[in-house]
């Protein structure tokens, strides 16, 4: 066996001596969840069904999670590159607090944490500025996990998506921490972010901190959307949140999720259809003031919602007639509150949001009606 294999194997097994002792210790049995999920983590769970079927897999839900961290990391390391290496501080610290309140709730309930933590501790920071304050990263994620996760039941029973809730929270309740003068305009060429700690203004020679996004400068004239191509928009070197700047990325990331099967390709599908007829109706019956299709789907965060937001399975419909029905109401939602809303440029999170509660409606609708079909 290869070194690196057998140290892993060692790690791997000692976690487990310590899981099981923890299980069988009251007075360490709160920490079992937290050595649990670290045991499968590093390999698959060793559990086998006793009755038929037996599907022979190496796949589990927690690899399934992982599938989506991995498709994640080029969306961080994008972010360091654009902003610094405090992007990665943003992203540890979501961990920290968000993996300990799981573990905290995970031990008092005595149950295994679930992975979709870790998707949801990746999936926060992204969606902030870079300028964000630590202190309200770890506010913002303890938020989701308890108020928009852990209230509802737990994983599986929540009924928006987490990391966008502990967004809604900050928008809210810090709003100068997500609106106004905190998108800085990202390093380019060379190591770009790679050789600062964080952005500083003095490699531009003039104030390159805007208070306008791509997506927010057809409505305010800090920063016209002349000033960006689109070439500009595509590549990620425009002001944004931490991972929704590299496009490209973005998109591998999407065909990766849909080939591995881990997101249906209507759910990512169906806001960008449903974005882009918006912007064009709008774009033509506005005489061109509304934004255009094409700058609709690369200025914003449109194709990182579509990719990994609507695509989350809890918040999400199951039948294939409510995820179209799902993905077009959020697509052109997202574009109406863009275009004709004077407080909030980015209209994505919200759209989500507000359309996540009719999820459950659309199957019972959709089920309703095959149930019929049936019957007649």
């Amino acid at each position: 066996m290869p070194p690196n294999r057998s140290v892993l194997r060692g790690v791997q097994q000692r976690i487990h001596r310590w899981l099981m002792a923890a299980r069988a210790h009251p007075r360490y049995r709160i920490f079992a969840p937290t050595l649990d999920a670290l045991d499968t983590f590093l390999a698959r769970p060793g559990q086998v069904t006793s009755a038929a079927p037996h599907i022979r897999s190496h796949w589990d839900l927690k690899r399934y999670m992982i599938i989506v961290v991995l498709a994640l990391i080029p969306c961080a390391l994008t972010g360091i590159y654009l902003y610094g290496w405090r992007v990665a501080a943003v992203i540890a610290v979501s961990y920290a607090f968000g993996l300990g309140t799981e573990a905290a709730f995970a031990g008092i309930k005595n149950e295994s944490m679930t992975e979709g933590a870790f998707v949801t501790c990746m999936l926060f920071p992204l969606t902030l500025p870079p300028t964000i304050p630590l202190w309200t990263v770890a506010v913002g994620i303890v938020f989701a996990i308890v108020f928009v996760k852990e209230i509802f039941g737990g994983t599986g029973r929540n009924l928006f998506n987490p990391a966008l809730g502990g967004r809604c929270f900050i928008y809210l309740v810090f709003p100068q921490h997500l609106h106004g003068q905190v998108w800085p305009m990202p390093y380019t060429g060379g190591w770009g972010g790679f050789g600062h700690w964080m952005w500083n203004g003095a490699h531009r020679g003039f104030d390159a901190l805007t208070a306008a996004t791509a997506a927010s400068a057809w409505k305010v004239a800090e920063v016209p959307v002349a000033e960006f191509t689109i070439r500009d928009m595509v590549l990620g070197v425009i002001p944004g949140s931490i991972g929704e700047s590299p496009k490209i990325l973005i998109v591998c990331a999407a065909i990766l999720l849909i080939g591995v099967k881990v997101a249906d390709w209507r759910l990512v599908v169906s806001p960008i259809i449903g974005a882009l007829a918006m912007s064009a109706l709008l774009h033509h019956t506005t005489g061109g003031w509304a934004p255009a299709p094409h700058l609709a789907l690369v200025s914003g965060s449109l194709l990182f919602g579509a990719t990994f937001m609507t695509t989350d399975p809890v918040s999400a419909p199951a039948m294939a007639p409510s995820k179209w029905i799902y993905g077009l109401a959020i697509g052109m939602t997202a574009i109406l509150i863009r275009v004709y809303s004077t407080t909030f440029p980015q209209g994505l999170m919200f759209a989500i949001l507000l359309v996540n509660p009719f999820s459950p409606l659309l199957d019972y609708l959709f089920r309703t009606l095959r149930f019929r079909r049936h019957r007649a």
